[in-house]
């Protein structure tokens, strides 16, 4: 059954909630989704908060097969090659996977 994949990233850097629009942070997010999208089969879509309070969390949605391919996903040699690429920038802040196609 698919399944939805909701993470919630932060900017490491709260200080300075602008590197969100950095040419860097961006062409990371973009190889990101392209390697995740090309694995998964669905797209990766990334959406900034709008709330004041919380200027440095944005958030990624996409699609899965299964939890379980989404697992796979994140242990994987090229998953892991993309967090290394995002270390300084963003981390995880929350994930949840929604049963909704």
């Amino acid at each position: 059954m698919p399944v939805t994949e909701f993470a919630t990233l932060e900017v490491l850097d709260s200080s300075n909630p602008s590197l969100i629009t950095q040419p860097l942070l961006i062409d990371h997010l973009r190889l990101v989704a392209e390697k995740q999208s090309a694995v998964s089969g669905y797209p990766v879509l990334f959406f900034e908060s709008l709330s004041p309070d919380s200027k440095s969390i944005f958030y990624l949605i996409s699609g899965w097969s299964s939890v379980a391919a989404h697992y796979e996903w994140i242990h994987s040699q090229t998953n892991q090659e993309l967090l290394v690429l995002l270390k300084d920038f963003v981390g995880v802040k929350g994930l949840a996977h929604v049963n909704v196609d």
